[in-house]
C-alpha cells in the first residue's frame, strides 16, 4: 500500500473533543509497527492559492490570519498550516492512484463539512476532497472524478462547494451515505445503498475515485452507530473490489476514546488498509 504522509500534516494536542488532528501521525506509527515494509511516500503540499479551488478568498485569509475560527473552533495557527499538508496529501495520493493505476492512501480527515465560505466546528477547516479533485483536473483537464463518502455524517460542505463551483461540479459525481443514514437504520439498507452507489460510479466511468472510509460508521462510535466491525470490513471490501477505477482513500471520521492499551479508530483504519492492500492490482486505465 502506498501511503502519502508528511509529519507536517499532523498536529498534536489540539484542544478538541476530536483527536483527528493527530490521527495521521498515530495511523502511520501504527502502520509501520504492523507493516514495517509499508511505503510511506512524500507529499507535495498545496498552496494557499490552491485552497481557492474550493473556497472563498475571505474564508482562506480569515482562517490563516486568525480572524475566523478553524474547524476545531479555535485560532490555533498550526491548524491551517497543517491543512496545506493534509490537502496536499489527498491531492498527491489522488494523482498517484491514477498514474500508478492502483489504490493509494491519504492518512487524512477533516474535509467534508468545510464549505465554500466557511469552515465548520465539526473538525473541518478546508475541503481537501474538492481541492484534490481540482488539482487532479488541472493535471488532467476534462477528467471525471467520483467521491464516495462513507463517513457517518453528510458531506454537506462538499455539496456546498459543488453548488458554488459549477465548473468543478460538472466533472464530479458525489455520493454521501450521511444523506441517507443516521445510525438507527438496519445495516442491510446501507449495503443496498452502497451496491447502488458502486453501480452508479461504474456507470459514470471515473478516472479516479475518492473514498472516505469513515471510522465513525462503527456501531460503537459515540457520533456514529451503524455497522459492526465485520460490516465495516464488508463495506471496504465492496468498495475496493467492485469499483472499476483507481481509488484514493482517506481516514475520515472516528471518535471512539483512546485508552492506554487501544486506539479503536486506528484499529478500524488498519483493517481498511489490510483490505485495500489485498485488493487486485491493475484496476483500470
Amino acid at each position: 500500500m502506498k501511503i502519502f504522509y508528511d509529519p507536517c500534516q499532523s498536529v498534536d494536542d489540539v484542544s478538541s473533543y476530536s483527536a483527528s488532528a493527530s490521527k495521521p501521525k498515530r495511523f502511520v506509527e501504527a502502520v509501520l509497527k504492523a507493516y514495517p515494509g509499508a511505503q510511506i511516500l512524500p507529499v507535495t503540499p498545496v498552496t494557499r492559492d490552491d485552497l481557492l479551488i474550493a473556497h472563498k478568498p475571505d474564508h482562506v485569509d480569515g482562517v490563516f490570519s486568525g480572524v475566523l475560527l478553524n474547524g476545531f473552533d479555535s485560532r490555533d495557527e498550526r491548524v491551517p498550516e497543517s491543512c496545506l499538508w493534509t490537502c496536499g496529501s489527498m491531492a498527491t495520493a489522488t494523482l498517484a492512484a491514477y498514474e500508478m493505476n492502483c489504490i493509494t492512501c491519504s492518512p487524512t480527515s477533516g474535509f467534508h463539512h468545510a464549505s465554500y465560505s466557511y469552515g465548520s466546528n465539526a473538525y473541518c477547516t478546508f475541503n481537501g476532497l474538492m481541492i484534490a479533485a481540482g488539482k487532479f483536473l488541472e493535471a488532467h483537464p476534462g477528467a471525471r472524478i467520483a467521491i464516495i463518502d462513507c463517513d457517518q455524517h453528510r458531506g454537506d460542505g462538499t455539496e456546498d462547494v459543488l453548488k458554488h463551483k459549477p465548473d468543478l461540479a460538472k466533472h464530479i459525481l458525489h455520493l454521501t451515505a450521511g444523506a441517507h443514514f443516521y445510525g438507527d437504520e438496519p445495516s442491510h439498507e446501507f449495503f443496498t445503498w452502497l451496491q447502488s452507489a458502486i453501480r452508479e460510479i461504474n456507470m459514470f466511468d471515473p478516472h479516479v475515485v475518492l473514498y472516505q472510509a469513515g471510522g465513525d460508521q462503527a456501531k460503537f462510535d459515540p457520533l456514529g452507530g451503524l455497522l459492526t466491525d465485520y460490516e465495516l470490513c464488508q463495506r471496504d471490501r465492496m468498495v475496493f473490489t467492485r469499483i472499476r477505477a483507481p481509488i484514493c482513500w482517506n481516514l475520515a471520521g472516528g471518535y471512539q476514546d483512546i485508552t492506554p492499551t487501544r486506539d479503536p479508530v486506528i484499529d478500524i483504519h488498519l483493517r481498511t488498509l489490510a483490505i485495500a492492500d489485498s485488493a487486485p492490482e491493475g484496476i483500470k486505465k
